[in-house]
């Protein structure tokens, strides 16, 4: 058995040729003392307050965009909060948990969306997580999108 990539280490036996195979990304190692001193800057604390009050906000304009309602209370949720999808299934329509995974993979090859679909009180969820990273304009864009699936275009 042999990586599918092979560097320096051809024939030189299982483990050596696994160990460095000459096509690694170490750029996530290389930013990690980047990435820390930026939390040290802001602060841990200032970084969680953040996410968790982005999070709310997020999961308060969904629910009112989409009619819908949360997982949890806000005071439950961190940075990550559940939203039930306003999409319906009519009966016999198919199994709503392969819906879940074709959705799933529909927001991310469509929108860039990457995010957890949940079946949940015979529903389809969709949980968002808030970072740093986010704003509250990509869950607009996502209650946008949101309006616009239809159960029959999900699994028919």
């Amino acid at each position: 058995m042999h990586p599918t990539a092979i560097s320096h280490a051809l024939g030189q036996g299982f483990p050596v040729e696994f160990d460095y195979t000459g096509t690694r990304d170490n750029s996530a190692w290389l930013a990690v003392p980047v990435a820390i001193d930026y939390i040290d800057a802001l602060g841990a604390e200032a970084l969680r307050a953040h996410n968790a009050t982005l999070a709310r906000e997020a999961g308060a304009m969904l629910t009112l965009a989409w009619d819908s309602g949360a997982a949890a209370a806000p005071q439950f949720c961190a940075s990550m909060v559940s939203v039930r999808l306003p999409v319906s299934f009519p009966l016999g329509a198919g199994d709503i948990r392969d819906a879940a995974r074709i959705l799933g993979a529909r927001l991310n090859q469509e929108h860039g969306i990457t995010t957890g679909i949940m079946v949940l009180d015979g529903g389809l969820w969709i949980r968002v997580s808030a970072q740093i990273y986010n704003e509250i304009g990509d869950y607009e864009r996502l209650a946008a999108i949101g309006k616009t699936l239809g159960g029959k275009a999900l699994i028919g």
